[in-house]
């Protein structure tokens, strides 16, 4: 065998160099990649899992606020609805101290100057009915001088008197047991009917054979 059979003859690769460069740089960059992905969703991971633990405190806070404000605006309704009770009980019981301040008055005043013997028809007053315009009330006074001691009893009969379509018209309010001693108060209702313009009110006392008569104008006012 000759020398030259011993050499082998090869083609030139120019690329092939190439392309291992290239390859190199793509495995080198996709790793790169790969390695920027995992570390941007390990971060973002833990950076969620912060949020969420962030939001559970919130949670939890929230609720805790909201449980106290509950709370508190229970304390506050219960201590509104106390001093809502307190505040009608104190005008009730000023208003209660009022009327017996103006019962005291009342009584003070018929008893002021009764020294006659005699039994008398004092007074009688007429209020109207707020919620009913057609009711009225009325309170009569009966008095026994202080020169009687003793109890007196009899009857009182009132009579309501006046105009209706131009005619005189009368009608019987009530008739009331006397049994005083020094005063009696007589109250109760009275109810008028449609176009009735009252005049008058004629209060009857009868005590053994003794009558007493007297009538009032129909005069509203108060007591």
């Amino acid at each position: 065998m000759s020398s030259l059979d011993k050499h082998v003859i090869r083609k030139a690769r120019p690329y092939r160099c190439a392309i291992l460069v290239i390859l190199t740089a793509i495995i080198t960059y996709a790793s790169q990649w790969f390695y920027i992905q995992q570390t941007t969703r390990y971060q973002q991971a833990i950076k969620t899992e912060q949020l969420n633990d962030d939001v559970r405190q919130l949670n939890t806070k929230n609720t805790e606020l909201y449980n106290t404000l509950t709370h508190q605006e229970k304390s506050l309704a219960i201590q509104q609805a106390t001093n809502q009770q307190l505040q009608e009980q104190l005008d009730k019981l000023q208003n209660n101290v009022i009327s017996l301040k103006k019962e005291l008055v009342f009584y003070q005043t018929i008893n002021q100057g009764n020294n006659t013997s005699k039994l008398q028809i004092r007074e009688l007053h007429l209020r109207a009915n707020e919620m009913e315009p057609e009711l009225f009330h009325y309170r009569l006074v009966i008095t026994q001088g202080k020169k009687i001691t003793r109890p007196l009893s009899g009857s009182l009969s009132l009579t309501l008197k006046g105009m209706q379509h131009d005619k005189e018209i009368q009608s019987d309010i009530g008739e009331h047991t006397l049994s005083l001693r020094h005063v009696q108060v007589i109250e109760g209702q009275i109810k008028l009917t449609d176009m009735f313009q009252p005049t008058n009110i004629v209060v009857i006392l009868k005590q053994n054979k003794q009558t007493l008569t007297r009538t009032f104008d129909w005069q509203l006012g108060g007591y």
